[in-house]
């Protein structure tokens, strides 16, 4: 990604903290690797007072992404591209050789300026990429400067860790989701479509399900339930009544006996019980045409 920014100046200390307290906000909003990457590129170059910012992720232990951000259409600028690409390959090198030995940023002064990069570190202490900075001639690298990198650099690596910590999540969620709830098959003159919008994004799932029984060719029962709540807590009562329900609905009884079974079933299973569900049954004959439904509090 590349966009244009104009060089800046040296910045002062109390804008600095402006800035990286904006930072800090929006990382912490940052859900994914490609938010953080955005959030980053757009804050850094200012932050840094910096002409080019060059960012690298590693994915498995591989350089998966790169990533720039700074001034365009300039003389050159590939150049300076290729040598923070550079020296972001060597900063991930030496780094990941000795991941117990952090150390500085390190820098190569040039006709153009100054590069430096410095590790992006996770909370773990795993290496998760590099950022590089290039600061043009007329910028002076000092210590201030090349701890403020350092501290960039360390946003970095905490945002970068906790989205591939909740992108792991997710995806285990995710994958639950579709054990607990698959997507019904369509059948002979019956057409079938599901969505699921879960409430909570941390989860991805909770207390509602729905399901679809064939008790024949020609007889088929809709359910759509919710258990109050989210999370693993309601998500494993949802099972037990969908459970319940799934299988007093092959007992072929009437929908109005079936709830009152179902709700004598799920107090034997649980006890007393501390949670409320309420579910909609609809029983639908294809030959008759014929459609009815009941819904109730279990």
């Amino acid at each position: 990604m590349v966009s244009p920014h104009s060089p800046e100046a040296p910045v002062a200390e109390a804008t600095f903290l402006t800035l990286m307290t904006d930072l800090a906000g929006a990382l912490a909003a940052a859900d994914t690797g490609a938010e953080v990457t955005a959030t980053l590129l757009d804050a850094a170059p200012a932050a840094l007072g910096a002409d080019l910012v060059v960012l690298a992720t590693l994915d498995d232990g591989r350089t998966a992404l790169t990533h720039a951000h700074g001034s365009v259409g300039g003389p050159g600028d590939d150049d300076r591209t290729r040598s923070a690409a550079a020296l972001l390959a060597d900063c991930l090198d030496r780094h990941g050789a000795a991941p117990l030995d952090r150390g500085a940023p390190s820098t190569v002064t040039g006709s153009s300026g100054t590069l430096g990069a410095a590790p992006a570190v996770g909370p773990e202490g795993h290496l998760l990429g590099a950022i590089a900075v290039h600061w043009s001639a007329g910028v002076a690298v000092d210590d201030t400067a090349l701890a403020r990198l350092a501290m960039v650099a360390r946003f970095c690596g905490a945002a970068l860790g906790r989205a591939r910590r909740t992108g792991a999540h997710r995806d285990v969620f995710h994958q639950l989701q579709r054990e607990l709830l698959p997507s019904p098959a369509s059948t002979d003159g019956l057409a079938v479509s599901t969505l699921y919008l879960p409430a909570t994004v941390d989860l991805g799932f909770g207390g509602d399900w729905y399901d679809l029984i064939t008790l024949d060719p020609d007889r088929h029962v809709a359910l759509v339930g919710d258990v109050v709540g989210h999370g693993t807590a309601a998500a494993a009562r949802m099972t037990q009544v969908r459970s319940a329900l799934a299988a007093l609905v092959h007992t072929d009884v009437d929908l109005p006996e079936l709830v009152t079974r179902a709700t004598e079933v799920l107090q034997r299973m649980t006890g007393e019980r501390d949670y409320i569900a309420t579910a909609t049954l609809v029983q639908v004959e294809l030959g008759r045409q014929r459609v009815a439904g009941r819904t109730a509090v279990l």
